[in-house]
């Protein structure tokens, strides 16, 4: 049996809908995080299972409630709600392994925790969100973790559930002139894409995905940001924290983000390859004239002639030139540093 959506409560008009163009100030952006997260908004922060979606928006929210920087950027400081579907104990362990960390006290955070779930589909709840931050104050950030558990038994590909969803987000938003941040799955079938009715993203200001690092680590990347540039990928190592409970939990602490490494066609693979072999075979010798690289090249390549063979292999030393993985001077080719390292990988 399908749930019925609440309608949405009609308001009364009592400002004026429009301003004239010449009467708007232009003003720069304001930020809750600078270069992160813009004050005022909709965003999300998205991700498979296990990548941390929920640590990162309680380290956000832990730096905007003291005041402290986030990983070297600014923050504008204030309250913050954060409405725990799931894990509340470990939010709990979390935000005291941050607090012993960086030296602060729990109770001198103006950071609360929902006591149940915040159905967003529920006028009435979200109604008692906004009356409870009115009498907090300065509620800068609202966090809702996750979308699945506040939407109750609706519907997420739907576009009416979804789309009541963003409203009250927006009503939240718009009432406490704050920052709505929604931690949300990636789909089944897309590891950089939120779950969902398209809708979703579409009625972002920012989004970030956060991605798994082996065992210890994560990054998180831009991957929407409406009104300025995307901030670059940040990495982050899982640190523990012993709390003193024979119990331990964990911070993020940043760390230099990793190289991607460019993706190299299937030819430009082989001509690394072969090149790489064809100089192990010349002693101490470091680089290698084109003629004697090019039978290697030949013998491993699929063309079913001589001229596909020539051109690939024309290509393929080009590109990675371009690419920084080989110099080539006088027609002899050597390795750089940058080749080496993706050549045992290879």
């Amino acid at each position: 049996m399908k749930v019925a959506v609440p309608k949405p409560k009609l308001k009364a008009v009592d400002t004026p809908l429009f301003i004239r163009l010449g009467e708007m100030e232009l003003k720069p952006t304001r930020w809750q995080i600078k270069g992160i997260l813009e004050a005022d908004t909709m965003s999300a922060i998205v991700g498979p299972s296990g990548t941390c979606k929920s640590f990162v928006a309680l380290d956000m929210a832990l730096s905007i409630a003291s005041g402290k920087d986030y990983n070297g950027k600014p923050v504008t400081g204030g309250a913050v709600l954060f409405c725990a579907g799931e894990g509340k104990s470990g939010v709990l362990k979390r935000a005291q392994a941050w607090c012993k960390h960086y030296g602060y006290y729990r109770s001198n955070l103006p950071i609360y925790v929902s006591q149940k779930t915040i159905l967003m589909h529920d006028p009435a709840t979200v109604d008692a969100v906004k009356k409870e931050a009115a009498a907090i104050g300065d509620v800068k950030l609202i966090i809702i973790d996750t979308v699945a558990r506040s939407f109750g038994g609706h519907n997420e590909n739907n576009p009416q559930d979804m789309g009541a969803f963003i409203q009250a987000c927006d009503d939240l938003k718009e009432s406490l002139n704050c920052t709505v941040t929604v931690v949300h799955h990636t789909g089944h079938s897309s590891a950089d894409r939120a779950r969902g009715h398209s809708s979703f993203y579409a009625a972002l200001d920012s989004e970030i995905l956060t991605k798994a690092i082996g065992d210890t680590g994560i990054q998180i990347s831009s991957t929407k940001m409406k009104d300025a540039e995307p901030f670059k990928t940040l990495e982050f190592l899982k640190v523990t924290i012993p709390l003193g409970i024979e119990e331990d939990s964990l911070v993020l602490e940043l760390v230099p983000t990793r190289e991607k490494p460019t993706r190299l066609s299937n030819n430009e693979e082989i001509a690394l390859t072969t090149l790489t072999e064809a100089l192990k075979g010349q002693g101490t010798a470091s680089k290698l004239y084109v003629e004697e690289w090019r039978p290697f090249f030949y013998a491993r390549h699929t063309g079913d002639n001589p001229a596909s063979k020539k051109t690939a292999f024309s290509r393929a030393r080009e590109t990675l030139v371009k690419k920084g993985y080989i110099s080539m001077k006088d027609d002899n080719y050597s390795l750089r540093d940058k080749a080496r390292h993706t050549a045992t990988e290879l």
